[in-house]
C-alpha cells in the first residue's frame, strides 16, 4: 500500500477536498467530492486509495480556529470539518500544521477574498511549505498577472497623520468586490516631494511594478 492515510477536508456544506499522504510523508490533492452527500463521495476516494484493509479506521480531527478568536456574529456559520482515514497512526506535524490552516485558506479563494487568502498564507509558515500546491490552486500564472494588474491604485494625501504630516497614502481598489484598502504609505523622503506636488493641484496616476511577501512597488505619474 503506498498509501499511508487519507484526509478529508470539508471546507463548504457540499464540497470535501481529498488528499493522501504517501508512506514518506509526501501529501497530495488526490480528489475532489462535491455532492448532496459529498462525504460518502470522500470516503469512496478513500478507500480506492487505501485498499480493503481490515486495519483502516476513520477519526475526526478537532479543527481549531485558522486565527485568533471566534467572532461574535458570522453570516457564513459552517465550520471547517477534517478526517484522517487509514491505519491508527499519529498525523505528521507538518501535515497537522498545513490542514489546520488550509480550509480557511480554501474558504477565502472560494469567495473571492484574496486579501484574506494573501494573509492566511503570509502568517503561516506551514501554507508556505507547500508553495507549488498554492500556485495550483491560484491557476495559471496569466490569471494571476491579469488579477493583479486590474486592480486600481489612488494616492491620497493624509495630512492628519500624527507620524507625517506630509504623508502620502496608497489605497487598493479590487475588481472583485469594488472595495478599497489601504496598501501602505510612501516614505517619508518620498512622501514630502510628493507632497509638494499634489499641494500645487497636481494629479497622480498609479499602477503595479513589483509585488513580492515583503515589498510593493509602483509605477506613479503625476500630471
Amino acid at each position: 500500500m503506498s498509501t499511508n492515510a487519507v484526509y478529508l477536508v470539508q471546507i463548504s456544506k457540499d464540497t470535501i477536498e481529498v488528499f493522501s499522504e504517501s508512506q514518506t510523508g509526501v501529501l497530495n490533492l488526490a480528489g475532489l467530492a462535491s455532492s448532496e452527500n459529498p462525504l460518502e463521495e470522500a470516503r469512496n476516494i478513500a478507500s480506492s486509495l487505501l485498499g480493503a484493509e481490515d486495519a483502516i479506521t476513520e477519526q475526526e480531527l478537532p479543527f481549531q480556529d485558522t486565527f485568533g478568536s471566534s467572532p461574535l456574529y458570522e453570516a457564513n456559520t459552517f465550520r471547517p470539518r477534517i478526517w484522517r482515514r487509514g491505519p491508527p497512526g499519529a498525523v505528521g506535524k507538518e501535515i497537522s500544521g498545513f490542514l489546520y490552516r488550509y480550509p480557511g485558506l480554501r474558504q477565502a479563494m472560494k469567495s473571492g477574498d484574496f486579501i484574506a487568502a494573501g494573509t492566511a498564507i503570509q502568517r503561516s509558515r506551514k501554507l508556505k511549505s507547500f508553495r507549488p500546491f498554492l500556485w495550483y490552486l491560484a491557476g495559471d500564472e496569466a490569471r494571476v498577472r491579469a488579477w493583479l494588474e486590474s486592480i486600481e491604485f489612488a494616492i491620497r494625501q493624509d495630512p492628519f497623520n500624527k507620524a507625517d504630516a506630509n504623508a502620502v497614502s496608497i489605497l487598493a481598489r479590487l475588481p472583485d468586490n469594488g472595495r478599497t484598502y489601504l496598501a501602505g504609505y510612501f516614505r517619508a523622503d518620498i512622501a514630502a516631494y510628493l507632497a509638494q506636488l499634489l499641494n500645487k493641484g497636481n494629479c497622480a496616476q498609479a499602477k503595479l511594478h513589483f509585488l513580492d511577501e515583503t515589498e510593493l512597488k509602483l509605477a506613479f505619474r503625476v500630471q
